[in-house]
C-alpha cells in the first residue's frame, strides 16, 4: 500500500509543482502539469516494460527525474541576470 501512496502523492503534487515552477499563470502552469505528467507517466511505463521492473516504482522515479531535471533547468536557464 505505500508505493500506491506514493505513486498518488507523485502524481498528484510533482507535476503541479513542475507548472508553477515555470509559470505562474494558472493556464500555463496547468498545460506543463498535464504535459509533465504525461510524459512521466509515459517514461515510468516505458522504463518499466523495456527493463522489467515494477510500474508503479518506475513511474515514481521518472517523475523524480522530471523534477529533479525541472529544478535544475530552471537554475541553469532561467538565472537572474541582475546577479
Amino acid at each position: 500500500t505505500t508505493a500506491g501512496v506514493l505513486l498518488v502523492f507523485s502524481l498528484l503534487i510533482v507535476p503541479a509543482v513542475i507548472g508553477v515552477i515555470f509559470s505562474d499563470r494558472l493556464p500555463f502552469a496547468l498545460m506543463i502539469a498535464w504535459g509533465v505528467g504525461i510524459a512521466g507517466c509515459a517514461a515510468g511505463l516505458a522504463g518499466s516494460y523495456a527493463l522489467d521492473l515494477p510500474t508503479g516504482a518506475a513511474m515514481v522515479t521518472a517523475l523524480a527525474g522530471c523534477l529533479m531535471l525541472a529544478g535544475l533547468a530552471k537554475a541553469l536557464i532561467f538565472v537572474d541576470v541582475a546577479r
